[in-house]
């Protein structure tokens, strides 16, 4: 579950304990309950009355063309009778006789007080980019040169720690820095990976605020380095893996479309019958442990490009990912592609889906709140069309 949804739904809760202390008695009326309504046209927009046994009857006045559902109250007749009254709870309505006066809203609730010095100011850093692929092959002596640029952009000096983490013998330059309002420095990624056998080595490099206060909100930043060490006696296929989608940041229990590019360059013919090994693995995950692993047969030649979908779990954590994809021939690994690294919010507050409709439930629930008995009517479109075309008529 996404942080803003846990917010809301202790808003929803919090809702309906208030709810449930006023004694609100609500319900849903439906034409099965006998509940009567009328429709008639006033020109661009309709007045919808609806009334039932043992209720005052409400009234309405909506645009139909845009309209798809209506909802009108009806206040509880305390005498049990059916009166030949209209109480309306639309915003600015004349309060009559008989009818329950306007809802007031509760006051806001006092601010908490806090004890203990502010907290700091969140740092505002911009780095030139969150992956750094390095592609290499086996037994190779050129060493690592990567360039990672870190500009201040706030307004206040600011001191970073950095760290990478990963088994591969990576080191930076420098390690600490201090960076005075939209001051830009480099930081060097070296090292010798000559000794790295065949596979995909994941790093994190982090990046931390040495006062312990935030960056850009957050605790820290990431930059996710990945080596891809590929087989040195490659030299029968060319083969490389791509995203079937222009984007790079995904939902835990999506799928995530890949596409695999094998040609055979020569030494086993034109046509080649081989596997596919896809795996997705937590980028901070020492052990190399794969959440989705699956092999695919592939026969064909001289050149094929297959589709995979790889599925994510719902329960992974937010972070980056790296999509790693072997090619075999008779068993033996002849070819790795350079992995793909994206980023996946987890159920653990990485990330909100768009479109979210927290503010209208919250509003409907507050609007609940009455503290008196009342049922609410739902009209639908079609039935307002329905009727009010053929009261029009007559």
């Amino acid at each position: 579950m996404m942080k803003k949804d846990k917010v809301l739904v202790l808003g929803i809760f919090a809702l309906l304990a208030v709810f449930w202390a006023a004694s609100v008695v609500t319900s849903q009326l439906t034409d099965d309950e006998n509940t009567n309504y009328e429709t008639l046209s006033t020109g661009e927009s309709y007045n919808i009355s609806a009334s039932a046994p043992g209720y005052f009857s409400g009234v309405k006045t909506i645009d139909a063309e845009n309209t798809v559902l209506v909802a009108i109250t009806l206040f509880k007749n305390k005498n049990g009778t059916v009166e030949n009254k209209t109480c309306s709870d639309s915003p600015g309505a004349t309060p009559q006789p008989g009818c329950p006066g306007p809802t007031i809203p509760p006051p806001p609730p006092s601010p908490t007080p806090t004890s203990g010095p502010p907290p700091l100011p969140s740092a505002s850093i911009k780095i030139d980019r969150a992956i750094i692929p390095i592609p290499a092959t086996e037994g190779s002596v050129t060493p690592v040169s990567e360039q990672l640029l870190i500009k201040n952009i706030g307004s206040n000096d600011v001191t970073l720690t950095l760290k990478i983490n990963g088994q591969s013998g990576l080191s930076l330059n420098p390690s600490r820095l201090t960076l005075s309002p939209n001051q830009e420095v480099p930081v060097f990624i070296t090292g010798d990976i000559s000794k790295l056998k065949a596979n995909v080595y994941p790093n994190t490099l982090t990046i931390t605020n040495t006062d312990g206060s935030k960056i850009n909100g957050k605790a820290s930043l990431e930059v996710a380095i990945t080596i891809t060490v590929k087989p040195a006696d490659n030299d029968l296929f060319d083969f490389s893996i791509a995203l079937g989608t222009d984007k790079k940041s995904f939902y835990a229990g999506n799928e995530i479309p890949v596409t695999a590019t094998i040609k055979s360059i020569g030494g086993g013919g034109s046509t080649f019958d081989v596997e596919v090994d896809y795996e997705l693995k937590y980028s901070k995950d020492s052990s190399g442990k794969a959440i989705f692993s699956d092999t695919d047969k592939v026969v064909g030649g001289p050149e094929e490009t297959v589709t995979k979908a790889i599925k994510i779990p719902k329960d992974v954590k937010s972070g980056n990912y790296n999509i790693v994809a072997q090619l075999k021939d008779k068993g033996q690994v002849v070819a790795i592609a350079t992995a793909i690294t994206i980023y996946i919010n987890g159920p653990d507050g990485g990330g909100t889906p768009d479109g979210d409709s927290g503010g209208l439930l919250i509003v409907i629930i507050i609007f609940m709140i009455a503290g008196i008995a009342s049922a609410v009517v739902y009209v639908e479109k079609d039935k307002i069309w329905k009727k009010g075309k053929h009261q029009a008529r007559e």
